[in-house]
């Protein structure tokens, strides 16, 4: 019971770490940047859980914790708390950065396809601006 909240804490910052290299597996070339996978967004939320779930575990557990860990757990509970808050900003960055790229190139790509088929449709109106289907009244 003396590590549970410790094994806890790791395991959820290893959660984190994985977010990352996860989205940047996963996120394509520079050429062609991909969106950020689902599985990445999927563990950002269970990475979310993992995170309170050492603070709970001590909570629940600090009875069956020795006096010395119990000590040191407080001692260090903020520490480990703002290193989990940088872990998940971290995770939040890196997934926007992932997604803000795959968006531009998605913009580029559609001005392009847009360019494009605009050079290739003929013009509807005459050369002189008017529509030759339609009379003008005063």
């Amino acid at each position: 019971m003396t590590l549970i909240p410790l094994i806890l804490w790791l395991i959820a910052a290893a959660c984190c770490i994985a977010i990352v290299i996860l989205a940047r597996h996963y996120a394509g070339t520079k050429e062609e940047p991909k969106p950020v996978a689902k599985s990445a967004i999927a563990l950002h939320f269970v990475s979310l859980v993992l995170a309170m779930a050492p603070y709970v575990a001590f909570i629940i557990y600090r009875h069956d914790i020795s006096a010395a860990m119990r000590t040191w757990y407080t001692k260090v509970g903020w520490v480990s708390g703002a290193v989990l808050v940088a872990l998940i900003a971290w995770d939040l960055w890196a997934m926007y950065r992932i997604a803000s790229k795959a968006a531009e190139d998605q913009a580029r790509r559609a001005k392009q396809h847009a360019e494009q088929h605009a050079d290739a449709q003929p013009s509807s109106q005459t050369a002189g601006g008017e529509n030759p289907g339609r009379s003008q009244s005063l």
